[in-house]
C-alpha cells in the first residue's frame, strides 16, 4: 500500500492517511521503546530498573542456581572418578571377588608386590579434580592405605569414599 501525504495548506506540515499512520505510529514505538529497552538488557542494565528487594531475590534465585550446578558437577566428577577407579580394579580383580583380589595384590610374593605398586600408581591417575574436598580426602586417605597395605585402612577408607558418594547424594553400584 502506498503512502498518500496530503499537504492541506501552503505550511509544511503533512497528514497520513488510513493505516499508514497507524504503522508511522508502530515505527515510532519500536524505536522509541522497543530498541532502547532491549539494548539496556544487552548491556546488563536490566537489575537498575528493579527495586532492590527484587534485585535481592534475583540474586538469591540465581545463586540457588550457581549451586545446584555446582553441586550436579560435583556429582559428575564422582561419577567420573569412580568409575576411573571401578576400571582398575576390574583390570586387576578380572573375575575374582574384590576380597580375593584384594588378597593377591597384598601377597606376599615380589610378583604381587610389582601389581600393588602398579595399582597404586593407578589409582594416583583418578581424576579427582572437580570432586568435593571431603571426597577427595577421602579417596587420598585410601590411597595412602594402599600404599601401606594396610587391608583393614583399605577397607576403612573405602567405606569413607561411600559415605562421601551417599553424602552427596551419587547413586553408585559399587564394584
Amino acid at each position: 500500500m502506498a503512502v498518500k501525504l496530503i499537504n492541506n495548506d501552503d505550511s509544511n506540515t503533512f497528514l497520513v492517511k488510513g493505516d499508514a499512520m497507524f504503522k508511522v505510529l508502530k515505527a515510532l514505538v519500536f524505536w522509541l521503546v522497543v530498541v532502547p529497552v532491549v539494548v539496556l538488557f544487552l548491556l546488563g542494565f536490566t537489575t537498575s530498573l528493579f527495586s532492590p528487594a527484587v534485585q535481592r531475590a534475583m540474586d538469591t534465585a540465581r545463586q540457588a542456581n550457581n549451586a545446584a550446578h555446582q553441586e550436579e558437577s560435583q556429582r559428575q566428577a564422582i561419577v567420573r572418578a569412580l568409575d576411573y577407579d571401578k576400571s582398575i580394579t576390574q583390570q586387576v580383580q578380572g573375575s575374582v571377588s574384590f576380597s580375593d583380589a584384594l588378597e593377591y595384590l597384598l601377597g606376599g610374593d615380589s610378583l604381587n608386590s610389582e601389581y600393588t605398586i602398579n595399582y597404586v600408581r593407578n589409582l594416583k591417575r583418578v581424576p579427582l579434580d572437580g570432586c568435593p574436598s571431603d571426597f577427595q580426602a577421602a579417596y587420598r586417605q585410601h590411597i595412602l592405605a594402599w600404599e601401606l597395605r594396610d587391608k583393614t585402612k583399605i577397607k576403612a577408607t573405602w567405606m569413607d569414599i561411600l559415605a562421601s558418594v551417599r553424602l552427596h547424594g551419587v547413586e553408585y553400584p559399587g564394584r
